[in-house]
């Protein structure tokens, strides 16, 4: 257990953080609720820099300590490094068809916080974004998402999400991230 604890630090220390938000306050949590996620993204290069895309996969898993407030444990992988971070989000304003909360990342290799909004569209469909000022290695990664969740079913979702960021507040460092995920809440009878 020691010897695999040592090696996700040791490849957290390479540093990458999760680029995409994919977390969308857009499904309800209760206390004890759990929320599993896997996604992708493809950011963009920079507009006048000669640098390929960068493909970053995440995964996260979701636990509601209240119906305000949730924490994340999240990951992080592209081809040169992994990192492992927690999330903890407040959700304050929750209605039928909206809501909106800060939430805080913080992880080996990156720091970040946002602001979360999501509003319901339709009944199977809610748009979302989430603010966010972050890093990505050394760099202030400033950003802002705008993503679909579309239900698939009571439990699970599909994610699709754009998104614009500026490294350390260059507007010359402009990128464009697109992100797809898939996400599933668990039910109480499926953890116990």
């Amino acid at each position: 257990m020691r010897r695999a604890l040592g090696l996700v630090v040791w490849a957290s220390a390479a540093g990458c953080a999760p680029i995409a938000g994919l977390r969308p306050l857009s499904r309800p949590l209760r206390a004890g609720d759990t929320a599993l996620g896997i996604g992708a993204a493809r950011v963009g290069p920079r507009p006048f820099v000669d640098e390929p895309s960068a493909a970053v996969a995440q995964a996260w898993a979701t636990r509601a300590l209240s119906g305000a407030a949730r924490v994340s444990l999240i990951t992080a992988l592209d081809a040169d490094a992994f990192a492992g971070g927690v999330a903890l989000a407040v959700v304050p304003f929750q209605r039928a068809g909206a809501s909106a909360g800060l939430e805080l990342e913080l992880g080996y290799a990156w720091a970040a916080v946002s602001v979360p909004v999501a509003a319901r569209v339709t009944p199977d469909l809610w748009l979302y974004t989430g603010p966010r000022l972050g890093t990505w290695g050394t760099d202030a990664l400033p950003s802002v998402p705008l993503g679909v969740d579309l239900r698939l079913s009571s439990r699970a979702s599909a994610l699709a999400e754009v998104g614009l960021s500026w490294q350390d507040f260059d507007p010359n460092a402009r990128r464009t991230t697109i992100a797809l995920g898939l996400g599933v809440t668990l039910e109480p009878s499926a953890r116990e």
